[in-house]
C-alpha cells in the first residue's frame, strides 16, 4: 500500500511538472553597442615553443557581414634605446590578414618565428564591412596585444 502511494504520488508530481510552462528570461543591457559592425574582436598571442610565437585573431560581426576579419597586422619587438628606455619598434611591417565573405565571423591564426628571450607585441586592424538599413558601409577596428617573451 505504501509502494502505491508513493508511485502515485510521482506520477502526480511528473504529470504537475509537464503542464508546467518553462521560461528564460534575458536580460538586455542599456543603451545600444558601440558598433553597429562588430560584437567582438581581439587578436591573443603565446609561445608555442620552439622559438615560434603563435598569434590567433577572432572577431565576430553584428549579424551577417559582407566582409569580416584581420585587415592587417604588425609584429613589434621590445628594444632598448640609446638613452637606456625600452619601447616597441615594428619589425614586420604591415602584414596583410584574412578576410571571409558572407559570414559572421572570422578566426586566423598564424606563427611567426621569434627569437630567444625577445618579448614580442601584436597590433592588428579588424575590418567588417556590411549594409545597414539599406546602406552599405565599412568599419575598422585596431588592437594591440600585451607582450609575450618567447622561449
Amino acid at each position: 500500500m505504501v509502494k502505491q502511494l508513493v508511485s502515485l504520488a510521482l506520477a502526480i508530481c511528473l504529470f504537475i511538472g509537464l503542464c508546467c510552462l518553462a521560461s528564460a528570461a534575458v536580460v538586455i543591457p542599456d543603451g545600444t553597442f558601440s558598433s553597429d559592425y562588430f560584437a567582438s574582436y581581439g587578436c591573443v598571442i603565446g609561445d608555442n615553443g620552439g622559438h615560434v610565437l603563435h598569434i590567433t585573431f577572432t572577431t565576430t560581426g553584428m549579424g551577417m557581414c559582407d566582409e569580416i576579419g584581420v585587415a592587417s597586422y604588425q609584429v613589434e619587438k621590445l628594444v632598448t634605446l640609446d638613452d637606456g628606455s625600452q619601447g616597441w619598434m615594428g619589425i614586420t611591417g604591415w602584414l596583410p590578414g584574412v578576410t571571409h565573405t558572407n559570414t559572421m565571423y572570422c578566426t586566423y591564426g598564424v606563427n611567426f618565428q621569434g627569437v630567444a628571450g625577445e618579448r614580442y607585441r601584436v597590433r592588428a586592424t579588424f575590418i567588417c564591412s556590411k549594409q545597414i538599413n539599406g546602406v552599405y558601409g565599412t568599419e575598422t577596428k585596431s588592437v594591440c596585444t600585451t607582450g609575450c617573451t618567447v622561449n
